[in-house]
C-alpha cells in the first residue's frame, strides 16, 4: 500500500500485519518474499497460534495463524515465511 506521498530520498518504513503472513514447514518454490526463520516463541490460543519468529539472527518478526491445524513445530525448529507485496504497508519515518 503506497499512500503517493513518497519521494526519491525519503526514509521509509515497510510493514506487514502479522496475519498477513503465511507459515510453512518446506519451502514454496516461486513463492517472492520468502524467507527462512527461526521459531523463537510459540502461544496456542484456541483458533490462533501467536509465533515470535527470528529471520536472518537480526529481524523479530509477528506472525499469527488462524486455524493452525495440526503440526510438528516447536521453539527452535525451522519454517519458512512468506507474504504477499500486496500486504506490505509503507510508512513515513
Amino acid at each position: 500500500m503506497n499512500n503517493g506521498n513518497f519521494s526519491i530520498g525519503n526514509e521509509i518504513s515497510c510493514s506487514v500485519r502479522p496475519e498477513s503472513i503465511s507459515i510453512t514447514d518446506n519451502i514454496k518454490e516461486g513463492k517472492i518474499n520468502q524467507f527462512e526463520a527461526r521459531i523463537k516463541s510459540l502461544t496456542y490460543l484456541g483458533d490462533v497460534e501467536e509465533y515470535w519468529l527470528n529471520i536472518r539472527n537480526s529481524l523479530e518478526v509477528k506472525v499469527i495463524v488462524h486455524n493452525p491445524g495440526q503440526h510438528e513445530r516447536k521453539p527452535g525448529g525451522k519454517v519458512y515465511t512468506y507474504f504477499d507485496p500486496s500486504s506490505v504497508i509503507l510508512l513515513m519515518n
